[in-house]
């Protein structure tokens, strides 16, 4: 099954940034946020939250997979239960 053949996934080390986040991380250093756009005030807050755990929010929607019925509702449900909290945090 596809789950099982990537569930390393899970446990992968992930405490790098994608793309060109690091940079925009930076940049937010030298902005006003008093008159920055509410852009850059999310990223602010997306940098803090960053700081806190070294990983980005969760969507709380789960990737494509193939799976059995009862197992993809109870991953279903950790993955929002998860999400809810990366929320809370953000």
């Amino acid at each position: 099954m596809e789950a099982e053949t990537n569930a390393f996934l899970v446990w992968a080390n992930k405490k790098t940034l994608p793309g060109d986040l690091s940079r925009i991380f930076q940049e937010v250093e030298s902005k006003n946020m008093k008159t920055c756009s509410f852009f850059w005030v999310l990223v602010k807050t997306l940098k803090a939250f960053w700081l806190l755990g070294q990983k980005l929010p969760l969507t709380g929607t789960l990737p494509d997979l193939t799976s059995h019925t009862a197992d993809y509702q109870r991953l279903v449900k950790i993955y929002k239960e998860e999400a809810a909290k990366d929320a809370a945090h953000f």
